[in-house]
């Protein structure tokens, strides 16, 4: 029989649903007095397949800020000062080493960074220069890769004495010759060019979706810019990962986020994500454990495909069986819910992407 049949306060009635809640269960919802936390929009746009997946698994949800801290990537304050380019191992870059008199086995790198068009070039110390994830294009993927990535962050500790002495010194004077020190966000700062301390990317999660969905897995702690927020303090970040990135999840992320952008794009802040409901990580053995990340790692191996495609890959759809398993629902009942939650999914991002439409048109 169909899962859904299982499952009291639902009718099927043909083009529409009918899901009936007891009220203590949708007050506690609302009000976020419960694990999962949800408010009036998101559960009138939730479709059956939301309901008959908590119906049928009472006290196996979580939220993702209980997983781990929220935090946001570098807000900076001055991009084109303290995001740049590395181009020592480049062309360009071995043609300039003369020019500084670098060595080849040189401890210092060559940079580029420039405004209002005009690129300059600089030398700084190479122990200052960490990577750089900046734009969700650099990570299509379930893991972050280090050599896909193009910048560097210029991270220097607050210390004007020891930095006055380094060959780094030069690039702040220029950086203050173009006003750096006096936008909004630099000028608060003790020292404007010393960036704040981040604890470490555990887990990235991006601000922005269209139709392409994934959590980031960053097992280096590679840091990011703004345009992600992220988990950190995660007591099994490869497991949170993998349930993060699992359609159990990206499913809930649709009806969680706000569709306030143009051009039909969907937008997930710190507070969508603390609330984002996922499935237990205690619920799994250690057996299960290994099989989620072990399905999760394959998983990891490839680009992430626009939803209705991602949907009908086999690796995909092995991992959320597992999930599904975990939860006491296996066989046909399995399959059923899951092709619901598929189908279901992407017409909640198709109709997000034709409301934009309408609005443009108007």
């Amino acid at each position: 029989a169909s899962v859904t049949d299982q499952l009291p306060g639902f009718k099927d009635r043909g083009r529409w649903q009918e899901v009936t809640l007891p009220y203590r269960q949708l007050r506690a919802l609302t009000q976020k007095r419960g694990p999962v936390r949800a408010n009036w929009g998101t559960m009138l746009r939730a479709p059956a397949a939301y309901f008959v997946l908590h119906g049928v698994t009472p006290g196996a949800w979580t939220r993702a800020g209980r997983l781990g801290t929220i935090r946001r990537g570098f807000t900076s304050g001055a991009n084109a000062f303290f995001f740049v380019r590395d181009l020592t191992a480049t062309a360009r870059g071995e043609k300039m080493r003369p020019q500084f008199g670098l060595a080849t086995d040189s401890e210092t790198a060559i940079i580029a960074a420039g405004t209002r068009g005009e690129t300059k070039y600089f030398a700084v110390e190479r122990e200052f220069l960490r990577p750089l994830i900046k734009s969700p294009r650099e990570v299509k993927g379930c893991l972050v890769d280090e050599k896909q990535l193009g910048w560097k962050v210029l991270l220097l500790p607050p210390d004007e004495d020891y930095i006055n002495n380094c060959k780094v010194a030069a690039y702040i004077r220029w950086g203050r010759t173009q006003g750096f020190h006096l936008r909004p966000t630099t000028k608060t700062r003790l020292l404007w060019w010393s960036l704040p301390q981040l604890p470490p990317p555990q887990v990235l999660a991006r601000q922005f979706y269209h139709r392409r969905f994934n959590f980031p897995y960053n097992p280096r702690h590679i840091l990011c810019d703004h345009t992600f927020y992220y988990l950190t303090d995660c007591a099994a970040p490869e497991l949170v990962a993998a349930l993060l990135n699992s359609t159990l999840t990206l499913f809930q992320v649709e009806l969680w986020g706000r569709s306030n952008m143009g051009d039909g794009v969907l937008t997930c802040y710190g507070s969508e994500l603390a609330d984002l409901p996922m499935v237990k990580p205690t619920l799994f053995s250690p057996q299960q454990q290994c099989a989620v990340i072990k399905c999760f790692r394959r998983l990891c191996r490839r680009v992430v495909l626009p939803l209705e495609q991602e949907v009908r890959q086999t690796d995909r759809k092995e991992l959320d069986l597992l999930l599904l398993s975990a939860l006491g629902i296996t066989g046909f009942p399995a399959l059923d819910l899951l092709e619901k939650i598929y189908t279901e999914f992407c017409q909640l991002v198709d109709q997000r992407q034709q409301r934009s439409q309408i609005s443009t048109n108007k």
